[in-house]
Formats: C-alpha cells, sequence, structure tokens
C-alpha cells in the first residue's frame, strides 16, 4: 500500500473559498503548506558537533539568538528555546531523521520527526494583524514582531508558533499541531467574518 497516496491534510473538512465583505474586499487570504517536513531537535547548543551535523544535512546554520530563525531554500530552523530548535523542510521525505542522527554519532541529541502531526497555514492581507488580534494578546505589530523573529505563543487557546517569514508586513506564518488545526481554522473564519477572506487548502 502506498502510504504517501493516503496522506490527509489537516484541514481536509474545508475547501476552498472566498467570502468577501460587505463591500466586495478580501483583508485575509489563509493558505494551507501541505505536508511539508517538520523535525524537532534538542540538543546543547554549544555542542558543536550537533551545530555542525545540522548544517552539514539541512545546510543551515542553526540560530543561536532568542525567538528568531535562520533560512536558506532548502531550509528553515527555528529557535524555540536554549536547547530546542524546529527545523522545517520543503517536504516529509527530507527530514532524514536517521541520517541526521548518524552524523551526530555520540553525543547527545534528539531528533523527532513531527511532520504528520503539524501543519502551517500563511495568512497575509491587510487585516491579518486585526484578525489575529481577536485570539492573541502577544503584540505582532511590526515594530515589536520583526521579520526574521519567531514566538511560540497562544492563539484561540492552542499553543502555536508565529513567524514573521516575510517583510511585507501583512503577512504571517503559523505553526501548529494538527489536532489544534481545525479549532484554530474555525477560529479564524470568524474572526475573518467582518474583513472578508479567501480560504486554500
Amino acid at each position: 500500500m502506498n502510504l504517501a497516496s493516503n496522506k490527509q491534510s489537516p484541514m481536509i473538512s474545508f475547501e476552498d473559498h472566498r467570502k468577501p465583505d460587505r463591500n466586495g474586499a478580501i483583508g485575509i487570504t489563509i493558505v494551507e503548506e501541505r505536508f511539508q517536513g517538520f523535525l524537532n531537535l534538542r540538543f546543547d547548543s554549544s555542542n558543536t558537533d550537533c551545530l555542525a551535523a545540522v548544517k552539514q544535512i539541512y545546510g543551515v546554520d542553526v540560530p543561536s539568538e532568542a525567538n528568531m530563525f535562520s533560512t536558506t531554500d532548502n531550509a528553515v530552523v527555528y529557535w524555540l528555546g536554549p536547547d530546542e530548535w524546529l527545523v522545517k523542510l520543503k517536504s516529509e521525505d527530507e527530514v532524514q531523521t536517521s541520517e541526521f542522527l548518524e552524523v551526530v554519532g555520540d553525543n547527545h541529541c534528539a531528533a523527532t520527526d513531527l511532520s504528520s502531526g503539524t501543519t502551517l497555514l500563511r495568512l497575509s492581507g491587510p487585516s491579518v494583524e486585526n484578525v489575529l488580534r481577536q485570539g492573541i494578546t502577544f503584540d505582532i505589530h511590526p515594530r515589536a514582531f520583526k521579520f526574521g523573529s519567531c514566538a511560540q505563543t497562544v492563539f484561540a487557546h492552542a499553543n502555536v508558533l508565529l513567524v514573521r517569514s516575510s517583510e511585507n508586513t501583512d503577512e504571517l506564518e503559523m505553526i501548529m499541531r494538527r489536532s489544534f488545526a481545525e479549532h484554530i481554522m474555525l477560529f479564524l473564519l470568524n474572526a475573518a467574518a467582518d474583513y472578508g477572506y479567501e480560504l486554500r487548502c
């Protein structure tokens, strides 16, 4: 049986559609980035062998600064804590957990494939901040939450990783557990109703 062909998006119950506001405007566009690879890494940030292994396998440096991310064309590494990072890859096939651990060798390190339990929403449009503020207390204004930043926070009572992934101030990414995805989407659509929205899943 081909398991890849049976993969289902956590947003499978939602269909692509547009719901403009009363003036015909679209204030926010919500796009699910399906089936990307996600790898959680835990190791001591002073361990040069582990840092080098991330660079060797995924081609990206581990960010040392809190609440920042490093990126290349193929991978992104988000800072989650002093000894924890999340690697995002273009597909689940690129996670390569066993290859990473083989390169790490005897160094103390944990690598957990979270791909099947994680998804990402890309949010864009002039009403992004107005919509998100209905479910978040975190300050997402571009002056406080700048390009290159990421932060674990709570949105609509669910844990998410919020990312300022673009210099475009009207664009944010939200990474979440699969189990929270439907709840978060329903909240977003309700919050976006007055601003007009377009959904692409």
